[in-house]
């Protein structure tokens, strides 16, 4: 009985270390992008954008592993403007860099393929740029008022998706993912929301 219970804890600690270890994974991102340019006088809503992520991870067994996030936003801006008797207003908004950790949970549905669960937290950064050209009413003052700032929200996020091994020992993978990011919102953050799709290769260490 000791052997069989020897037997059957190697093979679990073997098991255990050798889907354990550190991956890197580089891939694309698709999403739309919440916005809120505070100096604009109606609605800013949002635009769809692409990116491109870095991911390094570790996997603790076959279950449950950590991976940290980083995101470069390559195209997209959202774009509004309006004119009016006194003048016209012009202003842009774009994601920056967004950075986050988060727990993965995998399950294994096969040998080669696996869907899996993510929730993380990280910072989202954003730059904003707003112009105002024309007169003022009362006494017909020409005005040009340009302003830019950059600002950054804490968000949640929660996402999944599946990952496929390309060879037996599983060092080379590709992944697809759906993740949709929420900030908290209150006195210095913007009520936001993103959602995003990713193609991902990975490469286990």
């Amino acid at each position: 009985m000791r052997f069989l219970i020897g037997v059957i804890a190697t093979l679990a600690i073997s098991e255990t270390a050798s889907a354990s270890g550190f991956y890197g994974s580089l891939g694309a991102e698709v999403g739309t992008y919440d916005t809120q340019i505070d100096d604009s006088p109606f609605d800013a809503g949002g635009y769809t954008g692409g990116a491109v992520t870095a991911r390094l991870g570790y996997d603790f067994g076959r279950f449950i592993g950590v991976e940290l996030d980083g995101t470069l936003p390559v195209f997209g801006s959202n774009i509004v403007s309006r004119t009016d008797e006194t003048g016209t207003f012009r202003a842009e908004e774009n994601v920056t860099i967004r950075t986050g950790l988060f727990l993965r949970g995998r399950i294994p549905v096969s040998e080669t393929v696996s869907f899996f669960g993510r929730a993380g937290l990280g910072e989202r950064g954003s730059e904003k740029s707003t112009r105002s050209v024309g007169v003022f009413l009362f006494d017909g003052t020409p005005f040009d008022v340009s302003r830019e700032t950059t600002t950054s929200d804490i968000f949640g996020a929660l996402g999944g998706g599946v990952e496929v091994d390309l060879n037996q020992n599983k060092t080379n993978a590709i992944r697809f993912d759906f993740t949709s990011y929420w900030s908290a919102g209150g006195e210095d953050q913007n009520n936001l929301r993103d959602q995003t799709v990713s193609l991902a290769y990975i490469r286990r260490f």
